[in-house]
């Protein structure tokens, strides 16, 4: 059974980071203290316990082919779990997104847990455009995982890998930030983040 005052507690400190995020340019702000102690660990016993669970598939590519070669692991979905509990979180922040990026229009459309394995890299891109907004959260901090790399004017901004932080990118317009894994996952390491996701209505 889902615990409705975690969830409760979680959606208002969400509110809370994303409120108070720092806004780097009009399509990406970098958000800290997402969620409290309780559900984040909460969800890392649930990855240790859930680590073989045939709920972890490859990840698929935009046509939802399943793409075997890539060392990438998604769980989308796992009733009556923190994985429920998280996507009631997410999906609270839907009127706080709609105030951030009014031109998005975003219908909600659930959570993503990404295991990524070692050797796991993806290179400069922009999101699906049927994306209209996301929130990237990491789940554990090491200095030797890769965080993500935004192209920001003639430069870039990196979003390090550290814990209970990450970042929200409004991906309505043209203008909508190229980003890329900084390096790839090294040897004997795991990448776990929870990425969540609005769609555009329109």
């Amino acid at each position: 059974m889902i615990d409705q005052a975690l969830i409760a507690e979680n959606s208002a400190t969400l509110v809370t980071a994303l409120e108070n995020s720092n806004k780097i340019n009009n399509r990406l702000n970098l958000v800290e203290s997402v969620f409290n102690d309780e559900i984040l660990s909460k969800l890392q016993q649930y990855l240790t316990d859930n680590y073989h669970s045939e709920n972890w598939i490859p990840e698929t590519n935009e046509h939802g082919v399943p793409m075997h070669d890539v060392p990438r692991y998604k769980l989308t979905w796992d009733a009556d779990t923190v994985i429920e509990e998280l996507h009631e979180v997410c999906a609270a922040a839907t009127p706080v997104l709609k105030k951030m990026y009014p031109n998005s229009f975003q219908t909600f459309n659930g959570i993503v847990v990404w295991r990524d394995h070692p050797g796991y890299y993806i290179d400069w891109h922009t999101d699906n455009p049927v994306i209209g907004a996301s929130l990237q959260i990491y789940l554990d901090s090491d200095e030797g995982i890769p965080g993500t790399e935004f192209a920001i004017d003639s430069g870039s901004l990196l979003v390090p890998f550290f814990k209970n932080t990450g970042y929200v990118v409004d991906h309505s317009g043209p203008d909508k930030p190229s980003h890329r894994i900084a390096h790839p996952v090294p040897a004997n390491a795991l990448r776990y983040s929870l990425f969540a996701l609005w769609y555009n209505s329109h």
